[in-house]
C-alpha cells in the first residue's frame, strides 16, 4: 500500500544480467540504442549522469491503487482494485478471476492488456508497480546517502487511481507541480459508456468535457470529443 516503506537493501543473488540489466539498472549489454549506446562504451558517462541527478527535478507520482500483478504466482490482488467490471485481459496464465471477470493490472489505460513486468528483474524491484515506486524512491535516498550526499530527498507523491494516466495527469499534485496550481479535488477526466467503468475516482469534480474513448495503438493516446489529444501513455 502507499504506507509501504524500505530503507535496506542489498544484491540479489543469481545472474546479474537478470536484474541489473536496462530498464532496472545499469547492465546494457543486449539493449542497445541510441540512447543508451554511449553510456554502454563509456562508463566514465554513467557516472558523471549518476553524479548529476541529485541536481534534476525528478518527481514520482505514484497509484494508490496500481497494486495489481495478474502475471506471476501465487500473488494475492485485490479484489477492489484488480478486477474491474467491464474488462476482459489478458494473458491471465494463473486463471486470477472474480465473478468470471479476470485480473487486470494495467486498468483503465487499457481494458483488454496486462503490461505488468513479472520477469526476475521486475519482481526484484517489487510485487507490484506501486511498490516498486516507493522501494525506487527509498533506494534513490539510500544509495545518495552512501555516496555521501544527504541533500538528496526524492520528490515523490501518490494519486487517487491505478494504472490510470488521465488520473495521474488531472491529480492535484500533477496540477501543483506543472502549472502552481492548487486544486482542492482532481477532475473528472473521463467517463465510459458503461457506468461501471469511470476514470479518475469518484471524488471529483467534473471539468464539464465530454471524453470519447479513442485510442491510438501503442501509444494509448485518449483524445477529447473533437479528436484534439489531451493524454498519451505507453505501457511497459
Amino acid at each position: 500500500g502507499p504506507d509501504h516503506k524500505c530503507d535496506s537493501f542489498g544484491q540479489p543473488g543469481g545472474n546479474e544480467f537478470e536484474f541489473d540489466s536496462y530498464k532496472y539498472g545499469l547492465t546494457f549489454r543486449g539493449h542497445e540504442n541510441s540512447y543508451v549506446n554511449p553510456f554502454a562504451i563509456d562508463l566514465e558517462l554513467t557516472i558523471a549522469a549518476i553524479d548529476a541527478f541529485p541536481s534534476k527535478d525528478v518527481r514520482f507520482l505514484l497509484g494508490k491503487e496500481d497494486v495489481c500483478m495478474c502475471g506471476a504466482a501465487g500473488m494475492e490482488n485485490d479484489p477492489d482494485f484488480c478486477f474491474p467490471k467491464g474488462t476482459h485481459c489478458s494473458p491471465n496464465y494463473y486463471q486470477f478471476a472474480l465473478n468470471d471477470i479476470n485480473c487486470c493490472d494495467t486498468y483503465p489505460d487499457t481494458f483488454v492488456d496486462n503490461f505488468a513486468d513479472f520477469t526476475l528483474g521486475g519482481m526484484v524491484q517489487g510485487s507490484n508497480r506501486l511498490q516498486r515506486g516507493l522501494n525506487y524512491v527509498n533506494y534513490l535516498q539510500y544509495f545518495y546517502a552512501a555516496r555521501g550526499d544527504t541533500s538528496y530527498n526524492a520528490t515523490w507523491g501518490i494519486f487517487d487511481g491505478g494504472h490510470d494516466s488521465a488520473a495521474s495527469w488531472s491529480s492535484p499534485l500533477f496540477t501543483e507541480w506543472v502549472f502552481g496550481i492548487k486544486v482542492a479535488k482532481p477532475p473528472c477526466p473521463w467517463k465510459g459508456e458503461d457506468s461501471n467503468i469511470t476514470r479518475g475516482g469518484e471524488d471529483c469534480e467534473s471539468s464539464g468535457l465530454p471524453m470519447s474513448r479513442a485510442r491510438v495503438p501503442n501509444l494509448g493516446t485518449w483524445l477529447p470529443s473533437g479528436g484534439t489529444p489531451m493524454y498519451s501513455v505507453w505501457d511497459a
